[in-house]
Parts: structure tokens; C-alpha cells; sequence
């Protein structure tokens, strides 16, 4: 019998600075056909864990949007040369309801232009009319129609159901990676700085900016 393949469920929402890191370099690299990306509410896992924001520590929330810029530039990724958005935070509610009711193999392209929108061109995605934009963008606009009927019923209750699912796998922040190995063993990792264990876990290699191994 062949080796069954190992597994990654990643748990993100727009708002988190780090998940957008860890979604684009999930997306461009090996382990992405093996990644379900998986929209849950931030606040929701805050709220469910007792936990705190980082911007109420001020020194701690100056210090996550430095390094946001330098791990940024260290892998090349597209970001705000301040790295936060003026507007942040913003409730990205609707937004995550949003892509909880797109269809299921379109949540990725979607994702990947809101993340865009907030990070690299600083625009309010807690805006009705920019997530509709973005939609109808990746979309088209009949398909838009059809997701927008099912945003305060299917998308609600998915994105509820995704939350919940999150905190019982453990997660109590952004972004949450749970990893299923070939042996069906299942582990957790929290942070983008864990990708790199992420990938070994899974018996892969993150690429480098240059293309190389990094394992």
C-alpha cells in the first residue's frame, strides 16, 4: 500500500499580519497541495481563549509590526512599507463570512486578493463594498449573487463551525497550523516563524526566496 500523504489544515483571518505571511508562502510552496486553507475569526479564538491582542501591550505591538517588515523582506513578500495598514484593526467579520460562503475551491483566489487589498494596498476590508469588489473581481459578478444570498446563513454558520474547530485543535492566536504526518499522527504549531518545522513535520521543504531547500 502506498504512504498515505501528509496533511495541513491552516487557520487564518485577514486581519492577522503573520497569517498573511505564512498564506503566501504556503502558496508558493510545496506544501500547498497538501494545505487546507481553513477561514476562521480571530476574535472568535481571542474571545473562546481568554486571550489578549498585542497592540494592548504597546511595545509588544510596535515590536510584531518591525519584524513584520523585515520578514517581509526577507522572503520577499509584498507588504505596506509601514507594514500596518493606517486603519488597523478593523473587524473582519463580514469578510471571513464572506469567504465561508464563496465555493469551496475558490476560497484561496479570493483570500489571496483580500490579503492583497489589506496588506499591500492598505484598503478597509472591513468595507462591504471593497470585499464585493474583490469577489465580483475574482469571481464575476453572478457568482458574486450566488455568495452574497448565502453570507448571513451558510457563510455565518461555516465560519462558527471553522472557529470552534480551531480552538478544539488547540489554537488561541494566528496564524494555527495543525499537521496530519504520513503516519496519521497529528501535531500543532502556532506562528509563521514555525513553517520551517511545519514543513519537516510533513516531511517537505519550504522553498527559499532563491528557490533553495531551506530543510
Amino acid at each position: 500500500m502506498p504512504t498515505p500523504a501528509p496533511q495541513l489544515t491552516f487557520y487564518f483571518d485577514i486581519i492577522s499580519p503573520f497569517a498573511y505571511l505564512a498564506f503566501h508562502r504556503l502558496l508558493h510552496s510545496p506544501l500547498h497541495a497538501y494545505t487546507t486553507y481553513t477561514p476562521s475569526f480571530l476574535s472568535g479564538i481571542m474571545v473562546a481563549t481568554s486571550n489578549r491582542p498585542p497592540l494592548t501591550v504597546p511595545l509588544k505591538g510596535a515590536y510584531i509590526f518591525h519584524d513584520l517588515v523585515r520578514q517581509a523582506g526577507r522572503y520577499g513578500i509584498p507588504l505596506l512599507p509601514a507594514g500596518k495598514p493606517a486603519n488597523f484593526p478593523v473587524s473582519t467579520l463580514y469578510a471571513m463570512r464572506v469567504l465561508c460562503a464563496v465555493p469551496e475551491g475558490r476560497v484561496v483566489e479570493v483570500a489571496e486578493r483580500l490579503f492583497h487589498v489589506f496588506w499591500v494596498q492598505g484598503r478597509g476590508v472591513e468595507r462591504e463594498e471593497v470585499v464585493k469588489e474583490v469577489v465580483e473581481q475574482v469571481l464575476g459578478r453572478e457568482a458574486w449573487e450566488q455568495v452574497e444570498k448565502r453570507i448571513r446563513t451558510e457563510g455565518k454558520k461555516k465560519l462558527a463551525e471553522n472557529t470552534d474547530e480551531a480552538v478544539r485543535k488547540g489554537a488561541f492566536g494566528m496564524p494555527w497550523f495543525v499537521v496530519t504526518d504520513a503516519n496519521g499522527k497529528e501535531d500543532v504549531y502556532w506562528g509563521f516563524d514555525h513553517l520551517d518545522e511545519v514543513a519537516a513535520c510533513m516531511g517537505l521543504a519550504m522553498e527559499s526566496r532563491d528557490g533553495e531547500s531551506k530543510l
